[in-house]
């Protein structure tokens, strides 16, 4: 085989992704353990590597259908992350809400500390905008993510009476749709609100708020550790689709 040929490059390429989300899926693993995110990085990794070696055994039909799919996956899960990273705040809203994550024992998970610091630095900006922290407690977490991202920010110099916790949701549906009931009773009906959480989920975020109710919203984000970034964001392609279809 040529190696110099398009078609040899293209394999190679193939392998080279290949070999990139089963890292990413071990990294991921690693650091969250086995979870949706990771099976589906590992399971986009197997369709990379067997695409590649059975390559040139593939009829042309079937390798275009391939390469089409997999190039409008890589640029949908490239669309999502830059859609989140570019704010839409003015720093005039009346509320924040930050969505909850994961917490490694009664501390906020990595990902969950940047949705919190950039909540931190918006409310450094915005001193009159009340903070809601969103998060019930899941199956093996021994508190309500809510009162460890209160504690958060409390430790980073946030007045107390600026936060409210919700701590019932279990999801991001109900994150937004309990936190509007909570706006509702202490705003009104005629207030701004900024969504915040990592770059990566913030469509599909601010899709679920306009649904929940929501009619001004923004949107500012944390960023997403390294470690866990190539999974979270399959994890959202695939969430995403859903949503948009069912």
């Amino acid at each position: 085989m040529n190696r110099n040929t398009p078609k040899t490059i293209l394999i190679y390429t193939l392998y080279a992704l290949g070999a990139v989300f089963l890292l990413a899926a071990l990294v991921g693993m690693i650091a969250t353990g086995i979870n949706a995110g990771t099976a589906f990085t590992f399971f986009v990794s197997a369709i990379l590597l067997l695409f590649a070696f059975f390559y040139e055994k593939l009829q042309l039909a079937l390798r275009i259908g391939i390469l089409s799919l997999l190039t409008l996956g890589i640029l949908f899960a490239a669309f999502l992350p830059i859609y989140g990273s570019i704010d839409t705040v003015d720093h005039q809203e009346d509320a924040v809400i930050v969505l909850g994550a994961g917490l490694n024992g009664e501390e906020p998970s990595k990902a969950l500390a940047f949705r919190l610091d950039a909540a931190y630095d918006y409310a450094m900006k915005n001193p009159s905008a009340i903070i809601v922290v969103s998060g019930g407690q899941g199956k093996n977490e021994v508190i309500p993510e809510s009162l460890a991202m209160k504690r958060y920010l409390l430790k980073k110099g946030i007045a107390e009476e600026r936060i409210i916790e919700e701590n019932k949701s279990t999801s991001t549906k109900e994150n937004l749709a309990f936190s509007k009931a909570i706006l509702d009773e202490t705003l009104g009906n005629d207030y701004r609100t900024v969504i915040i959480t990592n770059d990566y989920h913030i469509l599909r975020a601010e899709s679920l708020a306009k649904k929940a109710g929501f009619s001004q919203i923004s949107h500012t984000s944390g960023r997403t550790p390294l470690s866990i970034f190539i999974p979270c964001t399959l994890r959202e392609c695939a969430a995403v689709i859903y949503y948009f279809l069912f």
